[in-house]
């Protein structure tokens, strides 16, 4: 008889998911059984919610960490046992936004006094510009 685990595989292969994709799917719903100790197949929706919340709150998981473990429960869940959970088609985390560093004008003049020849002068100017 198939393990959940095989069952899965074999469904990801059969839909042409790359392997990569199924080592990861995989290893998410691997974690996920670890950190609950139930069998997959017996999770309740608050049960998911509330592993999905320990994912952000504890875990502090980036938010593409976070959809990739969704994204395995909804494979999981829709291919391999039939199960339905709707808090999997919900609201997503927002991306984190990193704002660029930016040096200070007196760090570029001081960059631009260091360049001798004129030609890469002028081109690092207009770059900058």
């Amino acid at each position: 008889m198939d393990t959940l685990r095989e069952r899965m595989r074999r469904e990801m292969r059969v839909r042409g998911l790359s392997e990569s994709t199924i080592k990861s799917y995989v290893g998410a719903m691997r974690l996920m059984v670890k950190r609950t100790g139930i069998h997959p197949a017996q999770l309740t929706e608050q049960l998911l919610t509330e592993y999905l919340n320990g994912l952000l709150e504890q875990r502090k998981v980036a938010p593409s960490t976070y959809m990739q473990h969704v994204s395995a429960m909804r494979f999981f869940f829709k291919h391999v046992v039939a199960r339905e959970f709707p808090i999997l088609y919900q609201a997503r985390p927002r991306q984190r936004r990193v704002l660029p560093t930016v040096i200070s004008v007196e760090q570029v003049a001081a960059i631009l006094r260091c360049i001798r020849k004129p030609r890469m002068f002028t081109f690092a100017s207009v770059i900058y510009g």
